[in-house]
Order: structure tokens, then C-alpha cells, then sequence
């Protein structure tokens, strides 16, 4: 018997329900682990990531946490345009525009020494 994945929904008090992808062990319980996703939200990446960590025994849950957004927001880290994909998806726009372009945003010339996510891995801040 091998790792057992499914996605399941998680009511909410106040209304709604969260998609929720499961892992589970062979032996079929253990220690519980929930995984938070990327920016690219719950992609394959992160139910593999959650399958790696049942393998070696938690039982693990990874919400998706934009599911207020709609189905489907799930992002490929590697196809082409992934990153501003992400931040177009993320970004709310104003009443009737279009939301700011990541590019446009934090990658000119003067900024982009400053505005970069550092080595670190953060996110860059807003000035």
C-alpha cells in the first residue's frame, strides 16, 4: 500500500470551505504537518512536497490558500512568465484597472539593486 493523496474541503465557521490536499502514509496515520504554499499557490510542486513528507511518515495538509480568488490559481513555477503571473493574480487593481506589472513595479534601473528579493529569499518592500 502505497502514499494516499486526496483533496478534500474544510468548512469555515463563517462560510465558505478551503480545498485542502492530503497526504497520508502507507501505514495510514502519523504526526500531523500542514505545508503552506508558495506564491504560485497549491501547485504540483507543493502536493509533491507534501508526498515527499508523507513518505517519510506525517500525515500532511496543504490548504490552498487562495481559494477566494477561483479555482484554478494554481501556477507552474517553471513555465515562462510564472513570477508575474503570480504578482497579477496576487494584486488586487483599483476599480476598473488593471493590476500593477511586477516589472513595472521593482525591476527599473534605480530600484532594482533595492527592490530585488535578497539572497535571503525575502520579498521585496514596498517604499
Amino acid at each position: 500500500m502505497g502514499i494516499s493523496r486526496r483533496t478534500d474541503c474544510v468548512r469555515l465557521p463563517g462560510g465558505g470551505e478551503v480545498p485542502v490536499f492530503a497526504a497520508i502514509p502507507a501505514k495510514g496515520s502519523g504526526p500531523g504537518m500542514l505545508l503552506f504554499q508558495e506564491i504560485f499557490g497549491l501547485n504540483e510542486h507543493i502536493k509533491h512536497r507534501a508526498e515527499r513528507l508523507a513518505g517519510l511518515g506525517y500525515v500532511t495538509l496543504a490548504p490552498d490558500l487562495y481559494w477566494r480568488l477561483g479555482p484554478d490559481t494554481a501556477i507552474d513555477e517553471a513555465g515562462d512568465g510564472a513570477l508575474e503571473k503570480a504578482f497579477r493574480l496576487r494584486t488586487p487593481a483599483p476599480s476598473g484597472r488593471r493590476a500593477p506589472s511586477w516589472n513595472a513595479r521593482y525591476a527599473t534601473p534605480a530600484r532594482a539593486a533595492s527592490a530585488a528579493p535578497s539572497a535571503a529569499g525575502t520579498a521585496p518592500r514596498s517604499r
